[in-house]
């Protein structure tokens, strides 16, 4: 994984996972006891030249301003995005 988690104030843990990683992110998840509740796909615009994101929203390594998040829903209600 490329950041260390992030614990929402909802409560939802935030995993930053590239893309490499992502089967490994998910089959670890999934052997836990996750299963996969949903899939959304986000535009967030091209970065500007400082590497900000026009909202001031994420900022991608590799430049990019579309990200996919896939939301598991864990044992006791827990949420990882």
């Amino acid at each position: 994984m490329s950041a260390l988690p992030r614990t929402r104030p909802d409560g939802t843990l935030e995993l930053p996972v590239p893309r490499e990683g992502l089967r490994a992110a998910a089959g670890e998840l999934l052997a836990t006891g996750h299963r996969l509740a949903l899939v959304a796909a986000h535009d967030d615009g091209a970065a500007h030249d400082d590497g900000a994101a026009p909202d001031d929203g994420p900022v991608h390594d590799d430049g990019a301003g579309f990200r996919v998040v896939y939301a598991f829903a864990g044992p006791g209600d827990m949420r990882t995005e």
